[in-house]
């Protein structure tokens, strides 16, 4: 959630981040 507050206004760039973000979520679940 952090890194979301650090990306900063720009939607776009929050809706790659996120997806960025649930890919990782996503991996590590794998794990």
């Amino acid at each position: 959630m952090k890194l979301v507050v650090i990306a900063g206004p720009p939607s776009a760039g929050k809706t790659s981040l996120t997806k960025q973000i649930v890919k990782r979520f996503k991996d590590e679940m794998r794990i």
